[in-house]
């Protein structure tokens, strides 16, 4: 009996984590300020200077024998104009970092969510207390990376994705997402 606790105890967090298929993860914010010189959990990888903070993807990602995390970079939209169109508002950047290397080299970084552009992922339009700060329609799975927007009312919503090959994401296809 006790070994069946031990087994449980053991089982509970992976079954939790939904290891192996896409789930929303936990993301962790990092403040940049003097409280946190070094910027984020990863090792090597520094908050951009300009930034207001970081949000990091807890899980490590595999793909074939490159080992990457992904970060969303928070800055203001108008620092120098905090009470014009915009002041309160946020641009996220997502990047890309293989860590399987002595020092992490930045894959890919891309615009994922701008009140200047009037650009949301999906998941941050769900209208769920939170929801600005949910990454959860950026997937990175298998060996492509799949990011889908919400309907800004400028075009409608579309997903990117792009396959991955050796360390390098190419652009495959940029659609239009049915209503």
């Amino acid at each position: 009996m006790h070994y069946l606790f031990l087994l449980l105890v053991i089982l509970m967090p992976i079954s939790a984590s939904g290891a192996g298929r896409a789930s929303p993860a936990p993301w962790v914010w990092f403040a940049a300020d003097a409280s946190n010189p070094a910027g984020t959990s990863v090792p090597g990888v520094a908050l951009d200077p300009e930034a207001r903070g970081a949000f990091v993807d807890s899980r490590p990602y595999v793909i074939g024998n490159r080992h990457f995390r992904l970060i969303y970079h928070v800055f203001d939209s108008r620092a120098a104009s905090p009470m014009g169109f915009c002041g309160a508002g946020r641009e996220i950047y997502l990047s890309v970092y293989d860590v399987g290397q002595l020092v992490p080299v930045e894959r890919i970084r891309t615009l994922v969510s701008s009140c200047l552009q009037s650009l949301s992922l999906a998941s941050q339009e769900t209208g769920c207390a939170g929801s600005e700060f949910d990454f959860s329609s950026v997937v990175l799975l298998a060996d492509e990376l799949t990011i889908s927007w919400a309907d800004t009312g400028q075009g409608g919503a579309f997903k990117r994705r792009y396959l991955i090959r050796n360390g390098h994401f190419f652009l495959q296809a940029s659609t239009a997402e049915a209503e």
